[in-house]
């Protein structure tokens, strides 16, 4: 068994924009395949850039506020309750347009059929 509590995390910034910040459950290596499962808090107006994960899914599920997600150029509105589930490789950006706080929780894993760079 592994327990782990928010509020003992620290924060920390998310790597895709260091405005937003991030509480760590796990961390890779600690509960395999994940490779992290954290709650993320987006400022409003913030951006999480473009990108893609070639060996990792990832899980997004919103739990306050509202997002656009943008996933290989098609643009999605998520609020409170949606979850949006991304394959390896498929790109992403991430965006609060609203003026509160967006609150997600993040999960990823790896895809052990996809090569390991």
């Amino acid at each position: 068994m592994q327990l782990a509590t928010i509020i003992n995390a620290s924060e920390e910034p998310v790597s895709h924009n260091p405005a937003a910040k991030k509480r760590v459950w796990f961390r890779k290596g600690e509960l395999p395949p994940f490779t992290q499962i954290a709650r993320v808090i987006v400022p409003p107006g913030e951006v999480l850039a473009v990108h893609a994960h070639a060996d990792m899914h990832e899980l997004f599920i919103v739990l306050e506020g509202s997002a656009r997600m943008v996933v290989d150029g098609i643009p999605n509105h998520l609020s409170h309750g949606d979850a949006i589930a991304l394959a390896s490789g498929e790109s992403h950006e991430l965006s609060n347009p609203s003026d509160r706080a967006l609150v997600f929780l993040v999960a990823g894993w790896t895809d052990h059929t996809v090569s390991q760079q």
